[in-house]
């Protein structure tokens, strides 16, 4: 473990004080992740061992906004694809029973 806060890089004095990452395993001043004092001293040992730093939130974040894009670009892209093939068997189904017609 680094003896500096990843965020503002300075020395860790207060271990008590500091926040793990359970993502990059960076450690912070609790204060420097936006949290209060009161706020911190009340989270629990389970919510301190799950803390994750806004970095990795954001990150975390913006990969699940992208994946649910590309899932849906994927799912359009196999919707044209279909009506493109429909499409095409009306329009030979009409050649057909234009051709059809006329031998009548």
């Amino acid at each position: 473990m680094s003896s500096e806060c990843s965020k503002c890089h300075e020395h860790l004095t207060h271990l008590e004080d500091v926040l793990l990452c359970s993502i990059c395993n960076g450690q912070i001043h609790f204060y420097c992740n936006g949290i209060s004092e009161s706020n911190f001293k009340k989270m629990s040992k389970t919510n301190k061992s799950r803390f994750t730093c806004m970095n990795c939130q954001t990150n975390r974040n913006a990969k699940t906004t992208t994946e649910p894009t590309n899932k849906l670009e994927d799912k359009i892209e196999e919707l044209i694809n279909s009506i493109s093939f429909m499409s095409q068997q009306f329009h030979d189904f009409e050649s057909k029973l234009q051709t059809m017609f006329k031998d009548i």
